[in-house]
């Protein structure tokens, strides 16, 4: 199958194939994706690296207390953007759009249910999947994620003489 096809299976409505990792296409435009690969296609982590974890005074690295395990609604908005982006190839060619929350708000809340749904059932794995991708992204910029804070001393601090002195 030509790309229209693939594109058409890859978005397959509420399927999220293009997520997966492990495609396989056959000859006329199905496939096939890794059951046991939700949420692992290398689009994902590309995309989180390339926009949040890109150089070191990159958002991700900035606020790395806030990105010790990757957030579901950025894993949302990865989602979403890549479905995006495919859905410009839907008729076999390029045909680019500006991207917009309002139009893709409700496959955002889709992605957020999907990945909330995943938590639900199978808590340990989700919990697994987020806290490693935030580690392969920061091994591939070389940054030790163990390493990133600076141990805080607050020893020296009398913290009821100071509400009282409030």
């Amino acid at each position: 199958g030509g790309i229209k096809a693939r594109v058409k299976w890859l978005l397959g409505e509420g399927k999220r194939h293009f997520a997966f990792g492990e495609i396989t296409f056959d000859d006329v435009g199905g496939g096939a994706v890794n059951a046991l690969l939700s949420l692992s296609h290398d689009a994902i982590l590309t995309t989180l690296r390339k926009q949040w974890f890109n150089t070191i005074k990159s958002e991700g690295f900035r606020y790395i207390k806030k990105f010790k395990t990757l957030p579901i609604p950025l894993l949302a908005l990865i989602l979403t953007c890549l479905e995006a982006s495919l859905k410009q190839w839907e008729g076999g060619k390029l045909v680019k759009e500006n991207f917009s929350d309002i139009k893709w708000r409700k496959k955002y809340y889709g992605h957020i249910a999907y990945i909330t749904t995943l938590q639900d059932h199978v808590p340990t794995w989700i919990a697994s999947y987020q806290e490693k991708v935030i580690r392969q992204v920061c091994s591939i910029a070389g940054v030790d994620i163990d390493d990133m804070e600076e141990e805080v001393d607050l020893s020296v601090l009398d913290f009821a003489a100071l509400a009282a002195a409030a």
